[in-house]
């Protein structure tokens, strides 16, 4: 509990700080949010050589 405790005073866990309903999609894997195309074209762009 104590752990639990320590993120929701850090902020990590607990109520949004945010007002405009927007959903907090913290805890859940990249892939599965509306950020899945952005995360996979920087996965793509990782595997790849720089110019």
């Amino acid at each position: 509990m104590a752990v639990n405790d320590a993120k929701v005073g850090l902020g990590e866990r607990g109520e949004v700080w945010w007002s405009d309903g927007a959903p907090d999609f913290n805890r859940h894997l990249a892939k599965n949010t509306p950020y899945a195309e952005w995360y996979a074209s920087v996965e793509a762009g990782a595997a790849s050589p720089q110019d």
